[in-house]
């Protein structure tokens, strides 16, 4: 069995946001890391969904200092959400945590795009 180790790729821009790119070949993604600035959040999701519905997924941790933030910023844009939130740290690494995320899901008929 061939595990592929996933490479990253960092590319900085000026407005304090940073994309990683995770190099699976024709899986690949890119990933957003930003500092203090939402106001492109919507544009980006756009970019990289084909759908209006999106669920925003945190630990407790983040839940209470940015998914008000985050989905208003989504909703001003025309997104659906809603939102799921999982322990913090270890406990989150469960098979009941998952089963509980893909309930949440199913339950909003969303699905990978």
């Amino acid at each position: 069995m061939k595990f592929l180790e996933p490479q990253t790729t960092l590319h900085q821009n000026a407005s304090q946001s940073r994309e990683l790119t995770v190099d699976l070949a024709d899986r690949s993604y890119p990933i957003f890391v930003t500092l203090g600035n939402y106001d492109d959040l919507a544009e980006r999701v756009s970019e990289q969904c084909n759908s209006r519905s999106i669920v925003v997924i945190c630990d407790e941790n983040v839940k209470s200092h940015y998914l008000g933030l985050v989905v208003s910023k989504l909703q001003e844009k025309g997104f659906q959400t809603c939102h799921a939130s999982v322990p913090a740290g270890e406990s989150s690494k469960k098979l009941t945590v998952m089963e509980s995320l893909y309930d949440k899901l199913f339950d909003h008929a969303l699905e990978r795009s």
